[in-house]
């Protein structure tokens, strides 16, 4: 099935600036040859991560008629009629009126290596206004593509999409990259498949049912059974209530079956998707989990690495974010654009520009399809989603405007050409093998990625990442509790905050791990915090070999860790935890000296003894009176290193005077660069050479509160001493030692 093309679209006089004009992009030129055809080349921004050419457009419009908009669409202006539709669709119930602003994004950086140049989107900034004023910005992405010819290859446009998902032409080059599954099949006491299945019947037939696999025949055979499993977005609370599923009231009659009208949006396109390609059998947890049932929940989200790994096809739903939102309907806002180049006056012809999503950043819109599917969507954002797609063999990837297939063999999306970047290329986990890098530093890796996403339960924190656990980890991998490994490594995290990332002051951060609504990891664990956290002691160990120099990493403290599961599964939720860490427990004076800020509200401070520096701290709070007393607060040590030193929070560098191939030794030589930073940005060196004494080493570990039970602490940030001045593992190695229990 063709794509449609839409008709040349009038414009009004503001809006005729939309149509692109190749010679004012700064420095861009024809590029290519006769031979491979001439194509325009706009060059990198090396200040930036996107490229842009702001436009001579401006609107200020009244919401909720955008009547300026409204009137020019009415006089035959294309581009006013689908921006008012495309306003409208975001629409902010509160705002009064919007300021538009248009950019155009050429693409160069990606996710995918050799991921292609272009013209990618054209982007209007929203600023939503209310009472006056600006109150929050989005940024609505229309990408665009072209039929092949003249245009689109100067431009490097992508082909149009199809009308329909699964046309003929996609479903052919579904099936033709898609191939039996000949992974290697995982078990789980016993079981090499979920507990249940949808079997989704013929096309024609309405009726669905869910079969139970250990006392279904079909199972119990020696030729495995395909089935496809979904991987998608419950959505916001209000969808979720509604969603299709089954509980113990209903798992009698969904045995006995279900008709396709019944079930939610997304779960129908699943159905339908799965019976486009012929697989007989679908797991979604909606249906193969019977909800509200403490039991059958873990047992089954204990399997995720049984389920995905295992399935002969994940359907990932990227552009659904929603199980009231299905992803095969595609009604498209779009218009055409006639383009006359001005670098060679030869090329002409005309692009569409169709309505994409809306975005918090621009530079989600200066990326290809796939990337935004799967970096930048609702669905990307999902804490479940990560080992869902880090597991599969085999995935079908639905984007807002445009499916792709990914496989082994490479990756092909629709209307584009197909690729031999691996699938793997695009994935953490399947690449560990082939990594230079120790499992344990690849396992941190991952706990960053995953950190920072959204769950409806926050309690799900640690069995959502579970069955990815179970693949990373090594069977000799040290004991695991509540996320952590070596504890007197991994604890030492920090959080990155984005600007959508609420504040918190020290009172609200303490009330919070103290008094959680739903349990789901003590203060010291990473999955207590909702937001994207570092592990930066990482950046000690990078360039290191896989055999790391574990002699260079001294554990300085006894940890004794004491986990309660709320389950069976080692590796899922937990109810109750506490660390006993024998060591040094310095307290923090009162005032601390303010260095600056690194990103967001992230505040870095120095901490002085006798007018000498003794440590580099940093807190897990975020919003600091002016005041701001660290009374009662201590730091706790639990190791100590030597090694090349890319130092946290960029003040330090560490740079030794001479290396040798066998490594760092005990007496080399370092030349300190201590780097402060103002809040102007400027970085001056306040130091110069110091020599690195025998036996002198770097020092770290977190920074604990008092609990209100008598005794017991919270975490509530890490420090880092660089032996110069006071500072160094010497200066703990004086304090007493001490048992501090951290809740």
């Amino acid at each position: 099935m063709a794509a449609t093309i839409p008709p040349l679209a009038n414009l009004c006089s503001r809006c005729q600036v939309i149509e692109f004009d190749d010679s004012a992009w700064p420095g861009a030129h024809k590029a290519g040859s006769e031979i491979e055809g001439h194509y325009l080349e706009v060059p990198e921004n090396a200040d930036s991560t996107d490229d842009q050419l702001d436009l001579d457009y401006e609107l200020l419009d009244s919401l909720p008629n955008l009547p300026l908009l409204s009137e020019s669409a009415e006089n035959g202006c294309k581009f006013c009629s689908i921006l008012k539709q495309a306003i409208q669709k975001c629409n902010r119930a509160h705002s009064q009126m919007v300021r538009v602003h248009l950019s155009y994004m050429w693409y160069w950086f990606g996710h995918l290596v050799g991921a292609p140049n272009g013209l990618k989107s054209l982007v209007a900034e929203v600023g939503w206004i209310r009472h006056g004023r600006i109150e929050e910005r989005s940024y609505l992405r229309f990408d665009i593509d072209a039929p092949s010819g003249p245009c689109a290859q100067w431009l490097r446009l992508g082909t149009p999409p199809r009308d329909e998902a699964l046309c003929p032409e996609n479903l052919q080059m579904i099936v033709g990259n898609f191939k039996k599954n000949t992974n290697e099949m995982v078990y789980s006491e016993g079981n090499m498949y979920p507990a249940r299945l949808i079997e989704i019947g013929e096309k024609g037939d309405l009726s669905c049912r869910l079969v139970e696999t250990h006392s279904h025949p079909e199972f119990a055979g020696p030729s495995i059974v395909p089935y496809a499993a979904l991987s998608y977005c419950w959505g916001p609370q209000e969808d979720a209530a509604l969603q299709f599923k089954t509980e113990q009231s209903s798992l009698e009659s969904r045995l006995r079956g279900f008709g396709i009208d019944e079930v939610t949006p997304i779960l129908r396109d699943a159905i339908r998707i799965t019976r486009a390609v012929k697989i007989p059998y679908l797991w979604i947890d909606a249906v193969c989990i019977i909800q509200g049932d403490k039991e059958d929940w873990d047992r089954e989200s204990s399997r995720m690495i049984l389920v995905y790994w295992n399935a002969a096809l994940t359907v990932s739903t990227p552009a659904s974010a929603s199980c009231q939102q299905g992803v095969l309907a595609r009604d498209w806002i779009m218009t055409s654009i006639k383009f006359q180049s001005k670098i060679d006056k030869a090329i002409s012809g005309s692009y569409n520009i169709r309505f994409c999503s809306e975005e918090r950043s621009p530079r989600y819109a200066s990326c290809d399809s796939l990337t935004f599917a799967l970096r930048y969507s609702p669905w990307a954002d999902r804490g479940w989603t990560l080992q869902e797609y880090e597991l599969s063999y085999q995935i079908l990837v639905f984007g807002r405007n445009r499916l792709h297939i990914l496989t082994d063999n490479g990756i092909q999306s629709e209307g584009g050409d197909f690729t031999n970047n691996s699938f793997h290329d695009t994935r953490l986990a399947n690449r560990l093998p082939n990594w230079n890098c120790h499992w344990y530093l690849f396992w941190l890796k991952i706990v960053e990625d995953y950190s920072g996403r959204k769950l409806s339960d926050p309690s799900d924190k640690l069995p959502a990442i579970s069955g990815l656990t179970k693949h990373t980890l090594p069977s000799t991998s040290p004991n695991y509790n509540a996320g952590h490994i070596y504890f007197h490594i991994d604890l030492f995290w920090t959080p990155r905050r984005n600007r959508l990332d609420p504040s918190w002051t020290k009172e609200a951060l303490v009330h919070s791990l103290e008094f959680q609504d739903s349990y789901t990891a003590p203060s010291w664990s990473w999955a207590s915090r909702s937001y994207t956290v570092l592990f930066e002691y990482w950046s000690f160990f990078r360039d290191l070999p896989v055999n790391i120099s574990w002699h260079r990493i001294k554990e300085e403290c006894q940890v004794t860790v004491s986990v309660a599961l709320a389950g069976s599964d080692q590796f899922g939720r937990i109810k109750d935890g506490s660390l006993l860490i024998r060591g040094a427990a310095v307290p923090i004076p009162s005032q601390l000296q303010l260095l600056g800020e690194v990103g967001k509200n992230d505040k870095r401070w120095q901490m002085c003894k006798n007018n000498e520096y003794v440590a580099y701290l940093s807190f897990d709070w975020d919003e600091f009176n002016d005041d701001e007393s660290f009374e009662n607060l201590s730091l706790v040590l639990l190791g100590s290193c030597k090694a090349r030193v890319n130092t946290p929070w960029r003040l330090i560098d560490v740079i030794p005077e001479a290396e040798s191939d066998s490594g760092l030794e005990d007496n080399e030589t370092y030349v300190y660069h201590m780097i402060e930073v103002a809040e102007s940005g400027e970085k001056a060196k306040v130091t110069g050479p110091h020599p690195m004494a025998e036996g002198e080493r770097h020092a770290y570990g977190i920074i604990i509160h008092p609990a209100s039970v008598p005794g017991k602490y919270l975490r509530v940030g890490v420090f880092y001493s660089v032996p110069v001045e006071a500072g160094g593992l010497k200066y703990f190695q004086k304090c007493p030692t001490q048992t501090v229990e951290i809740i």
